[in-house]
C-alpha cells in the first residue's frame, strides 16, 4: 500500500513538473534557459560552436512556440465543442420538453377518446339489447298468432 501511494506521488509530481503533462514544455523552456545563459556566458567559445549553440536555441524555442500555439489552438477547439454542446444540450431540453407537452396532450386525447368509446360503447349495447327484446317480443307475439291460425 506505501509503494502505490510512494508510486503515486512520483506521477504526480512528474505530471506537476511536466506542466499538466504537455508534452515537455516546461522542461524545453528549462533547457534553453539553462543554454541561454551558457551561451551569454561563454567567451572563449568559437563563432562556429556560438552559432550552432544559437540554432539549437532558435529550433528549441520554435518548438515551444509551435506546442504553445498547438494547446492555444486545442483550448480555442475545445472552448468552441463546449459551445456548441451547451446549443446541442438545449435544443435537446427544448425537443424533450416539446415531446412532453405532445404526450400530455395525447394522453388527455386518448382519455377522452376512450370515454366516448365507452359511452358509445354502452349506448349500442342498450340499443343492442332494446333491438333484441323488440326481436324477441315479436316473435313470440308472431308465434303465437301463428300457432292460433293452423
Amino acid at each position: 500500500m506505501a509503494d502505490t501511494n510512494s508510486e503515486d506521488d512520483v506521477i504526480r509530481k512528474r505530471l506537476l513538473f511536466d506542466a499538466e503533462g504537455t508534452s515537455g514544455d516546461d522542461k524545453r523552456i528549462n533547457t534553453l534557459l539553462k543554454t541561454f545563459m551558457r551561451w551569454c556566458n561563454a567567451k572563449d567559445s568559437g563563432v562556429e560552436e556560438s552559432e550552432t549553440t544559437y540554432q539549437k536555441m532558435l529550433f528549441t524555442l520554435s518548438q515551444v512556440e509551435f506546442s504553445f500555439e498547438k494547446t492555444q489552438m486545442v483550448m480555442e477547439m475545445n472552448r468552441q465543442e463546449m459551445a456548441s454542446y451547451k446549443e446541442l444540450c438545449e435544443e435537446i431540453e427544448e425537443q424533450i420538453s416539446i415531446a412532453q407537452t405532445r404526450i400530455a396532450t395525447y394522453k388527455e386525447e386518448f382519455t377522452n377518446a376512450k370515454e366516448i368509446r365507452q359511452h358509445r360503447q354502452g349506448k349500442t349495447d342498450s340499443l343492442a339489447a332494446a333491438v333484441l327484446k323488440h326481436i324477441i317480443d315479436r316473435v313470440r307475439f308472431t308465434g303465437e298468432g301463428n300457432s292460433a291460425a293452423p
